[in-house]
C-alpha cells in the first residue's frame, strides 16, 4: 500500500500535469495497475469487514428458560435458600 504522499503525487501528475498512467508508472517505479488503481479511486478509507451475527440454537427458547430460572430463584428465596453470586450471573 502506498503512502498518502505517494498517492497525492500520482494523482497530481495525472490530473494537473496530464501525464499518462504509463509515464507515471515509469517515473515512479510502481506497477501500471497500481498507478491506475490510485488515479481512479475516490475513497481511500480502509473498509472494515462486516460482522455477521447469527442466532443461537437456544434463541427461540430464551424467554421460557429465563422464566424458569426466575421462578426457581423466587422459589429458593421463599424456602430460605440464599442463592450464590454465581447462580445469579
Amino acid at each position: 500500500m502506498l503512502t498518502m504522499e505517494q498517492i497525492y503525487h500520482i494523482r497530481f501528475e495525472h490530473n494537473e500535469k496530464d501525464k499518462s498512467l504509463r509515464r507515471i508508472a515509469q517515473e515512479t517505479g510502481f506497477n501500471f495497475r497500481t498507478v491506475q488503481k490510485y488515479v481512479e479511486r475516490e475513497d481511500f478509507n480502509i473498509k472494515k469487514k462486516a460482522i455477521h451475527t447469527r442466532k443461537g440454537k437456544l434463541d427461540p427458547y430464551k424467554e421460557t428458560i429465563d422464566k424458569w430460572l426466575t421462578e426457581d430463584l423466587k422459589a429458593r428465596r421463599q424456602k430460605g435458600i440464599l442463592p450464590n453470586v454465581s447462580m445469579i450471573d
